[in-house]
């Protein structure tokens, strides 16, 4: 079955284990699960555990089974990966994969000039679907008024991911945590940006 496919059947256990499920993959590039998660639809996994990329069958018969016997003598799944797998595999919360896209999408559309080009693209996307072509002035002020409203950290919009996406359970962040990254991102992007400029000879 497709990635697709095994997600849409792990999200159903997910949902009656209340974000509960644990995965562990002994396959090549087994993390591609992390990639069907999505904000607005239940996670397919609580916790993902799997390689990045090949995995030699040596790595699996030397390490699995010491990694299963330490998780149910010591029924910490945390201490049973960073002693048989953490080499080889990563492990992978939904929460933090939700988290770290939400202090990208912040970062790179809702601050400084990202935000004003997102504000304009959407505003354009408005008048691509109105029926006459156009949008008279007055209505399109309007139009920039609810857009500006609505691009913005919303509090409201993060009780939804919580709701759906990992079911109520808390997630151990809130809208100062993704602020305080995303401008540390933000910063980072500025940088770079600074940088490639200057050795282009460009203006900042």
């Amino acid at each position: 079955m497709s990635w697709n496919d095994l997600a849409d059947a792990l999200r159903e256990i997910n949902v009656v284990t209340q974000n509960n499920l644990c995965c562990i993959f002994g396959v090549c590039f087994g993390l591609t699960l992390s990639q069907t998660l999505e904000a607005l639809e239940p996670s397919p996994f609580f916790l993902t555990i799997a390689p990045e990329s090949e995995v030699l069958v040596g790595v699996l018969e030397d390490s699995v089974p010491c990694f299963y016997k330490e998780l149910f003598c010591t029924g910490d799944i945390r201490v049973a990966f960073d002693t048989h797998l953490g080499e080889h595999f990563k492990c992978y919360h939904s929460t933090e994969l939700i988290f770290i896209a939400l202090a990208q999408f912040q970062a790179s559309n809702l601050m400084g000039r990202g935000l004003r080009e997102f504000r304009e693209s959407q505003v354009s996307l408005v008048r691509g679907l109105s029926r006459c072509g156009g949008i008279p002035e007055p209505q399109l002020a309007i139009t920039r008024k609810v857009v500006k409203e609505i691009l913005r950290p919303s509090q409201v919009l993060l009780d939804l991911i919580v709701n759906r996406c990992f079911m109520g359970r808390d997630p151990d962040f809130g809208l100062p945590e993704i602020d305080k990254i995303a401008r540390k991102l933000k910063l980072k992007m500025e940088q770079k940006e600074k940088k490639k400029r200057e050795k282009i000879g460009l203006r900042p």
